[in-house]
């Protein structure tokens, strides 16, 4: 799995491969996770978004893992309804981008 962690403090966002993606199954957008796993000891991130293997993004307000195809209006003027195909909020195996937040700074190797 690939983690995208964004860093509040410079603005700038960090790729980093984790062998062990099973410490983020069950997590979901919103949660609080512990990037010891990753070689960051003592940081703490926010999980943002992701998106799976298909490129399909997470969306926060669509519960569980599965995949989904949703009615979203495009144009309310003209009735315009588009569908999209979105991933529910929840880490699963088949994410391939997770993307975090850092909320909690440790130690500096």
């Amino acid at each position: 799995m690939k983690l995208v962690i964004s860093d509040p403090k410079t603005g700038k966002a960090y790729s980093k491969k984790t062998e062990e993606p099973s410490v983020f199954f069950d997590k979901k957008i919103g949660d609080t996770v512990s990037l010891n796993s990753i070689g960051l000891h003592n940081f703490e991130a926010t999980i943002t978004g992701g998106s799976d293997t298909e490129g399909f993004p997470m969306k926060r307000n669509f519960a569980g893992s599965r995949r989904s195809k949703n009615f979203v209006t495009k144009d309310k003027k003209q009735g315009l309804r588009v569908r999209i195909t979105e991933r529910g909020n929840t880490v699963a195996k088949d994410i391939a981008q997770l993307n975090v937040k850092i909320t909690k700074y440790g130690d500096k190797h």
